[in-house]
């Protein structure tokens, strides 16, 4: 009996672990420019905005952030060419759900 517990709960484990690993949204930033960016995706949660994560692209580069969490977010971009200021800007706040039935926006 207990054997039969534990290896449903090992089942079940699993089978949640799977069910949220399909149920993610992506956001994918393009530099279309010669400068080096450093991106940092904010949560907004009221008063209090916590970092998500940083993406560093390079020149005519991209990368690709996961999100696994539903939430408000918005992006902070520090973009540097040698010689030159940098360039700082705060993006637009951007929603992303993320369903348990897989889906994303």
């Amino acid at each position: 009996m207990y054997k039969q517990l534990s290896i449903m709960l090992c089942g079940l484990c699993l089978s949640l672990v799977a069910g949220n690993a399909y149920a993610q949204a992506r956001l994918t930033i393009v530099n279309q420019s010669q400068r080096q960016m450093t991106v940092k995706v904010m949560r907004s949660s009221g008063a209090d905005n916590t970092l998500h994560g940083t993406l560093s692209i390079g020149p005519m580069g991209n990368q690709t952030m996961q999100f696994t969490e539903t939430g408000d977010y918005f992006t902070k971009t520090m973009a540097v060419l040698d010689g030159q200021d940098p360039i700082y800007q705060k993006g637009q706040p951007f929603k992303v759900y993320v369903g348990r039935d897989g889906t994303a926006s």
